[in-house]
């Protein structure tokens, strides 16, 4: 960390940079509201409804290209309290809207918010730390993202017994993650220029194997993540259908599957100390025994 920063500033930018890790992982807290919304809109297929979660994942992936284009423009810091600010406001919009469209719009810019916003979670991470501090960081990053997610769905599932748009005022915690970020976090692009600069060029130089190798992998991980997105969007209406439970107790049960997300965040170090590259493997093994 840089040696003009106090450590109280130190702890302040490391709470605000992980918090927005929370953020980027939240478009999933609300999949309990989706059997309440097919009430309310008789009209519309249950396929229409769940896009209210999916379409989320479609916006972002399409900003996150596009983010590394704005921070040339206006900066990292900028670019992250922009896409913020966007997922901040569209986040809340169908807690108090009763049009379908107007729903589903709101959730495709909150992912243009979080596509803005995601990448800068881990760069400025890079920017303000180093060494062991910044792989620390790096490992608690996905365990806060975990963390907040299941109490931000335990949160949504109690609020569903007052209605289905109040479960969307959860997202109101995104607003003092914006105010911390606004304000403890620097705003140094000189810095982050020089940091670019200064990256190692890993795969500038790989063989054509190297890249297959890359492809395979996002590809296993691209399936492997639409398969959990599926079993996200999907809970609530079979804990319904099967008579199993209610929403809310399906919006518990997937809070429980991000805490468990936790516990393999602080595994994950010592896993792969003990098993190296094998320890992805067994992760997918894992992830399609237990969904089986």
């Amino acid at each position: 960390m840089n040696s003009n920063i106090s450590k109280m500033h130190s702890l302040l930018i490391i709470i605000s940079l992980l918090a927005v890790n929370i953020v980027e992982q939240a478009a999933s807290v609300v999949t309990g509201t989706i059997p309440g919304m097919a009430k309310s809109f008789p009209n519309e297929s249950l396929v229409d409804i769940e896009m209210v979660t999916t379409v989320v994942s479609i916006f972002v992936t399409i900003f996150v290209l596009v983010s590394g284009a704005v921070v040339k423009i206006i900066g990292q810091k900028k670019t992250a309290v922009l896409g913020l600010l966007i997922a901040t406001i569209a986040s809340v919009v169908p807690g108090f809207s009763n049009s379908f469209i107007i729903i589903l719009i709101s959730r495709a810019v909150l992912g243009i918010g979080i596509g803005l916003a995601n990448p800068l979670a881990i760069s400025m991470i890079g920017l303000f730390f180093e060494g062991n501090q910044r792989a620390r960081l790096m490992g608690w990053r996905s365990a806060i993202a975990g963390i907040g997610t299941a109490i931000m769905t335990y949160v949504a599932g109690k609020l569903l017994y007052i209605n289905w748009q109040a479960s969307y005022w959860v997202y109101l915690l995104f607003v003092p993650t914006l105010i911390m970020f606004l304000i403890f976090v620097p705003d140094v692009e000189q810095e982050s220029n020089s940091h670019l600069q200064k990256a190692p060029q890993v795969y500038s130089e790989s063989k054509d194997d190297s890249w297959l190798l890359i492809t395979i992998l996002a590809l296993i991980t691209f399936l492997v993540m639409t398969v959990v997105m599926v079993l996200a969007v999907k809970l609530p209406t079979y804990f319904i259908e099967s008579k199993i439970g209610s929403a809310t107790q399906a919006s518990t049960s997937w809070s429980i599957v991000n805490f468990a997300g936790v516990l393999g965040g602080f595994l994950f170090g010592p896993c792969y100390k003990l098993m190296k590259k094998m320890c992805y493997r067994w992760g997918c093994y894992l992830v399609a025994l237990v969904l089986f």
